[in-house]
């Protein structure tokens, strides 16, 4: 009788998951081609973990379902799910009808795909030449005046992106400000400036990207300027994504 120890069923497990996660990074590489040259083995790779258990949580186990969720992601950001920008598409994946969640997932998808381009036009070439408005700007070129009132954040944020501007509507922007707020005060950056510069951040790079593991430059600037003032950790943190905004040029 051949006895099968713990050990050899987690080594089973934790190669079968293994496989799995392969197959669905080869899957985003299919959707998003350029998906290495912008983003770093390590951080696809915990992005593909944190996509599965997201998507674990909505009963998507199989691979095709787990890999739109993963799409989503990379469209969107990681968290998308707590972004007022795409709320129309976690209410989608939430409700109850359709009722098997698989064809929510695969329903999101094909609205997601319409959005893309629809509003990051052709290529993304809407959204990349809305990156490229960072390009050569300081924290006070992107800051001054739409510190002022939450219209005229509003108003800088059309000029970087109308066409998602338009899209969205006040409301959603107005959640994004609130969020940007609660973004700031971990890192003490208590300041009108920062949360201006953080609601543009959320709007080019999604509202988690703090948290992202799509975007580790971001944290990556904020704790290596620990200690300075917060004109220099904002500069820190815009000239980290006007490094990252070069790579879509390359």
């Amino acid at each position: 009788m051949i006895t099968i120890r713990k050990e050899q069923v987690a080594a089973f497990k934790q190669a079968a998951e293994a496989q799995f996660e392969r197959g669905l990074l080869a899957g985003l590489a299919v959707q998003f081609p350029r998906l290495r040259e912008l983003h770093c083995d390590g951080a696809l790779d915990e992005t593909v973990r944190l996509g599965i258990e997201r998507a674990r949580q909505h009963d998507l186990q199989a691979s095709a379902d787990v890999q739109r969720y993963l799409w989503l992601m990379l469209l969107f950001g990681s968290h998308w799910e707590r972004d007022p920008q795409v709320g129309w598409a976690a209410a989608a994946l939430a409700a109850e009808d359709p009722p098997r969640a698989s064809e929510r997932i695969g329903r999101v998808w094909e609205q997601a795909e319409t959005w893309r381009s629809r509003v990051m036009g052709p290529n993304d070439s809407l959204y990349v030449a809305a990156l490229h408005s960072l390009d050569g700007r300081s924290v006070e070129d992107l800051c001054k005046n739409p510190s002022r009132s939450q219209r005229d954040l509003l108003i800088q944020l059309a000029a970087m992106f109308p066409r998602k501007v338009a899209e969205l509507g006040d409301d959603a922007l107005y959640d994004l400000t609130r969020l940007a707020v609660e973004a700031c005060k971990p890192f003490e950056l208590i300041d009108r400036w920062a949360v201006v510069l953080m609601t543009e951040l959320m709007f080019l790079f999604g509202a988690g990207f703090l948290v992202d593991p799509l975007h580790p430059w971001a944290r990556e600037a904020l704790q290596a300027s620990a200690g300075r003032g917060i004109d220099q950790r904002l500069e820190a943190l815009l000239s980290a994504a006007q490094r990252r905004v070069a790579l879509y040029a390359s």
